[in-house]
């Protein structure tokens, strides 16, 4: 159970739609690929199960994350990422196809894993987002577990866990969220 202060958000059926439709947000990193200036990061995360460091942030402890912004209808979350102390953002993260969020609402440290598919599944199992029946008929869920990623970051008071079909640097928001 989270503790106070910390963000627990079940997103329920637009998150799992978005989950279950299996479109990857493919189109974030073509809008903002040729803007992102070369630096230290990559713009599209790591998608496979267990990676580690998923964005290739270089020395991801030196930043601070806060939840920027989340767009119920698009399950999509979006996160500012600052390095140090500094008050603008150096970029952002963007989580599509949301099932999931449980954070507080700033920590330091940009570090984001993905975990092993069966630690993704059985928290979804916890969560409810899919069935029982999963263990008897592992493809029973294919739809969902396919595509959903669990991406894990540790903070000082407890762990961050998403649960998204992808994720993505992006040198800016949309104007429509600022």
């Amino acid at each position: 159970m989270p503790r106070a202060g910390v963000v627990a958000l079940h997103l329920g059926a637009a998150g799992l739609r978005s989950l279950q439709s299996g479109i990857l947000q493919a189109e974030a990193t073509e809008l903002c690929a040729d803007w992102l200036r070369p630096t230290r990061i990559q713009v599209m995360a790591k998608s496979e199960h267990g990676s580690q460091n998923a964005f290739n942030i270089s020395k991801p402890a030196r930043y601070r994350c806060q939840v920027f912004h989340y767009h119920r209808k698009l399950s999509r979350l979006y996160l500012s990422v600052y390095p140090g102390e500094r008050q603008e953002p150096a970029f952002y993260l963007l989580f599509s196809d949301v099932a999931f969020i449980q954070a507080p609402m700033s920590w330091r440290g940009a570090r984001f894993d993905i975990a092993e598919k069966a630690d993704c599944i059985a928290l979804m199992l916890e969560l409810g987002l899919v069935g029982e029946a999963i263990r008897r008929f592992p493809d029973a869920y294919a739809s969902i577990t396919d595509y959903a990623r669990l991406y894990l970051a540790r903070a000082l008071h407890g762990d961050i866990r998403i649960i998204a079909s992808s994720a993505a640097i992006l040198p800016s928001v949309p104007k429509e969220i600022r």
